[in-house]
């Protein structure tokens, strides 16, 4: 009797303890306990900013920026023992930059990859990456950044061997280029970020004699039109060239500023530095078109909708008018977002899910307008009709983007909602 006493004690003194400390007790029965999900190791800073292709172009614009030609260097491939050299190196980063300023262009640094592994979706090897070009008369090289590491190892984005040796054994134009022949010395001298400040100035003048010569090939185009084409002066022609003008010249703005400041031989530093600014622009010029070219689709639809008598379409198109303006709001503000660097894929994963909120909360909406689309689409009734849906009859007063309203025998308006009305027996006695 005793020794059960005893065991019955044991078992509940255990039996507490397992309650006061789950944890510690399961510990000492089953051994240190065991991760489920190991902690992924973060891959450590390079202090240059070489773990992706954008980084290592970054990086590199702004040693030759500060004139740093020995931090410069170290973006670069050296496959020769002879390019160790300090003197070397220097020499080496002075040459990429003059052929730059003189002829060669960089992918704005938004459109360059900012991951580790690179682009994918090219035609490329993986781990190499084409981030511009330098062309000039006798000269063509394709700008190459290569991954250095195996996978093994953190990843480490330098310009390739291939594309150092061809950068110096590249004919170098010994002459001034056109803008520093052209700038007085006192504006080449004088330096603002490490860039003479006529370059700075010449930006500003170019940027708006490019708007200007922009302007007048626009007007020289719509005048041709104009003589040319027999139907410009009509409603439909004046609207399609006033929907193409602002955006075209937009585009021609752009092209004529970069091709005129890589002619003239501006310093690169300050070409990539505007190079969000183009491609911002470029993006906007787009979503114009695309706005303007909605309001000439909705504005012909509804005047082609109104002679046929066809009033109730009239609402569903203004409708998918407003909302694929919003559509393209929304996908500019994303556009630009992107490519000032803004990371948007969480803010894109909000919406998403309240846009799944939004669509199971108006389901009843959504199913209203698809029922409105269809009954225009279908036809199966006309404002006017003499009908029966259902157990109602009467006659039909209006089509709606949410409802149809039957007037009935006894002058009541009955209300339907188009969902329930696209799915409902509808008997038509005006088709007699």
């Amino acid at each position: 009797m005793i020794s059960g006493v005893k065991r019955l004690l044991f078992y509940m003194l255990f039996l507490t303890a397992l309650v006061m400390k789950p944890d510690t007790a399961a510990a000492q029965l089953l051994g240190p306990a065991k991760t489920t999900a190991e902690e992924v190791e973060k891959t450590p800073e390079d202090s240059l900013g070489r773990r992706t292709p954008q980084g290592t172009v970054n990086g590199f614009i702004k040693a030759i920026g500060d004139q740093n030609y020995i931090r410069a260097s170290q973006y670069f491939v050296l496959s020769k023992r002879s390019y160790r050299k300090a003197s070397e190196r220097i020499r080496i980063a002075k040459t990429f930059q003059q052929l730059l300023d003189q002829g060669g262009n960089l992918s704005p640094s938004t459109i360059i990859s900012n991951k580790e592994l690179g682009r994918l979706d090219d035609d490329l090897a993986t781990g190499v990456d084409l981030v511009g070009n330098i062309s000039n008369n006798k000269t063509t090289i394709q700008l190459y950044v290569e991954n250095q590491s195996d996978d093994s190892q953190p990843p480490l984005w330098l310009f390739s061997a291939e594309t150092i040796e061809s950068i110096m054994s590249a004919d170098i134009k010994e002459e001034k280029t056109f803008l520093d022949r052209l700038l007085p010395p006192v504006l080449i001298e004088k330096k603002l970020g490490n860039v003479p400040i006529g370059h700075w100035a010449v930006v500003v003048v170019m940027t708006i004699v490019s708007y200007l010569l922009s302007r007048m090939l626009i007007f020289g185009i719509v005048f041709l039109l104009q003589k040319i084409w027999r139907k410009a002066a009509s409603e439909k022609g004046t609207a399609i060239i006033e929907a193409f003008t602002l955006p075209v010249q937009m585009y021609l703005t752009v092209l004529l500023f970069v091709a005129s400041t890589q002619r003239m031989g501006i310093s690169i530093v300050v070409r990539q530095r505007f190079s969000i600014i183009i491609i911002t622009i470029s993006i906007l010029a787009f979503l114009i078109l695309l706005w303007r070219m909605t309001d000439f689709v909705s504005m012909f639809t509804r005047s082609r909708m109104n002679r046929r008598g066809r009033i109730s379409a009239v609402s569903a198109i203004l409708f998918l008018s407003r909302t694929t303006k919003v559509a393209i709001v929304f996908i500019g503000i994303i556009a630009i977002l992107g490519i000032i660097g803004v990371d948007v894929t969480a803010g894109l994963a909000a919406l998403g899910i309240g846009g799944i909120a939004l669509a199971l909360g108006a389901q009843k909406t959504i199913e209203n307008f698809v029922g409105s689309v269809s009954l225009i689409a279908d036809q199966p009734l006309r404002v006017g009709d003499y009908c029966r849906v259902d157990d109602i009859k009467g006659t039909v007063e209006s089509i709606g983007m949410r409802s149809t309203m039957l007037r009935t025998a006894g002058r009541t308006i009955v209300t339907i909602p188009n969902g329930q009305l696209s799915a409902s027996k509808i008997e038509n006695f005006a088709h007699r």
